[in-house]
């Protein structure tokens, strides 16, 4: 699934968060996917988001691929930092 989400997002000189890589969604997509296949989810959510820590790389709270964070670094060397997201 994290291959075909975007890498990054910038507006400006920042680097705008992208909420399909936070844990909680990436988990909201399994359970919607087991539901949707009529099976029982195999796993807590802090079950889930461990297995994350451990097979994916973690940056500014998104998860990434060994081989999508190095275009993740690059960009986020170049913005002065990263965007806020407001709730409303």
């Amino acid at each position: 699934h994290l291959n075909y989400l975007p890498l990054v997002k910038v507006d400006g000189d920042e680097i705008v968060p992208i909420s399909e890589r936070d844990p909680r969604i990436l988990f909201d997509q399994v359970v919607a996917y087991f539901i949707r296949n009529h099976r029982d989810v195999p796993m807590s959510s802090r079950d889930f988001q461990l297995g994350l820590q451990e097979k994916f790389v973690e940056r500014e709270g998104m998860f990434f691929t060994q081989e999508q964070v190095a275009t993740f670094d690059k960009k986020r060397a170049l913005s002065s930092k990263v965007k806020q997201l407001t709730v409303f």
